[in-house]
């Protein structure tokens, strides 16, 4: 859904250098947003002294500092009770409460005072990209929500850049390590393969290469994420293929993303497509864009996301999808 506020402040940063955030990261809205949800800031009146401890136990666990609130923002919607503690040490960092329980967490650290533990897996993986790599990042972004409704629950993400580097770790280990390319970098290759997927645009003009990156794996594996025009000057074509193979991993047609309004008048439709007939979208469009052929595949709706569905086949690759309120598929992808 257009506009859903994104969790992790850092990703939405690193998403900018393509234009957009990156789908499929922070979790999408279980349903449309009611009216009657009601909110109340305060300093940190009205919040119990069990609710801060156990924020504080939970970062300190993260963080290995203690850290204290500057302000409460508490949400109230129904039966459910939310709380945003800001951290009065860290800019921009935030510990989340849902029903009397920590849910999320978000802190901005400085170098000096992360975990050796962290510096050690940032400084692994800025080898990686570099092995005489030196220079380390200011500040890292620690990361980790509790939930189903977040993506990878329970695993702790770090999110630096050094130079024009944007790095993401995924419990301990490289996830990505991206770079800026300009246009007139990018291989004729990779260009040749990012035209094949025309037919599958579902009707999506894709017009000039606007922005570009290179990106490596926890592998070592490049791969480019480039973006193109569109009909829709506001929403472009992105598409991510593997530099060895030129295999399409991921296209996503912004322009077929439900606005929020359209999103909350057919949340019950979109709730309502068959796993059937979802698959039976998919396919071609699976084939023209990625080259597989989802014969003998079997899908399931993700029920915490409402409008994601992954198809899977034994010995086969997984493909995960985001449709929109009318079936359309705007976003079909190789499962890492």
């Amino acid at each position: 859904m257009k506009n859903v506020q994104k969790t992790i402040a850092m990703l939405t940063v690193t998403g900018l250098l393509l234009g957009a955030a990156p789908s499929l990261t922070a979790p999408a809205a279980a349903a449309p947003a009611k009216t009657n949800a009601a909110s109340k800031a305060s300093a940190l009146n009205g919040i119990s002294a069990n609710l801060i401890k156990a924020a504080q136990a939970k970062l300190k666990e993260v963080t290995g500092k203690t850290y204290t609130f500057s302000k409460a923002d508490k949400w109230t919607e129904g039966k459910n009770t939310s709380w945003v503690l800001q951290v009065k040490e860290a800019a921009n960092s935030e510990v989340d409460i849902f029903n009397d329980k920590v849910a999320y967490i978000s802190v901005v650290q400085k170098w000096a005072d992360l975990k050796d533990t962290y510096k050690q897996q940032i400084n692994a993986a800025l080898k990686l990209a570099d092995a005489e790599a030196t220079k380390t990042p200011e500040t890292v972004t620690l990361t980790i929500g509790y939930t189903a409704e977040y993506a990878n629950p329970g695993k702790l993400e770090l999110f630096a850049s050094v130079g024009d580097q944007f790095l993401t770790l995924l419990d301990g280990k490289a996830k990505r390590i991206m770079s800026p390319l300009q246009v007139e970098e990018v291989p004729e290759s990779a260009l040749q393969a990012a035209d094949k997927v025309a037919e599958g645009l579902n009707g999506v003009k894709k017009g000039n290469l606007l922005k570009a990156s290179v990106v490596l794996n926890g592998k070592g594996e490049k791969s480019y994420e480039l973006q193109f025009a569109s009909d829709d000057a506001n929403n472009p074509i992105f598409i991510n293929l593997k530099e060895a193979t030129g295999q399409i991993t991921k296209v996503e047609l912004s322009s077929l993303e439900d606005s929020s309004s359209d999103y909350t008048k057919g949340y019950s439709q979109l709730k309502g497509y068959t796993e059937a007939q979802l698959l039976k979208n998919a396919s071609p469009q699976a084939l023209k864009l990625l080259n597989i052929d989802l014969t003998g595949y079997k899908a399931a709706k993700d029920k915490d996301h409402p409008g994601s569905i992954v198809f899977t086949k034994t010995n086969a690759p997984t493909v995960k999808g985001t449709y929109n309120t009318k079936g359309q598929f705007y976003n079909l992808e190789l499962a890492e």
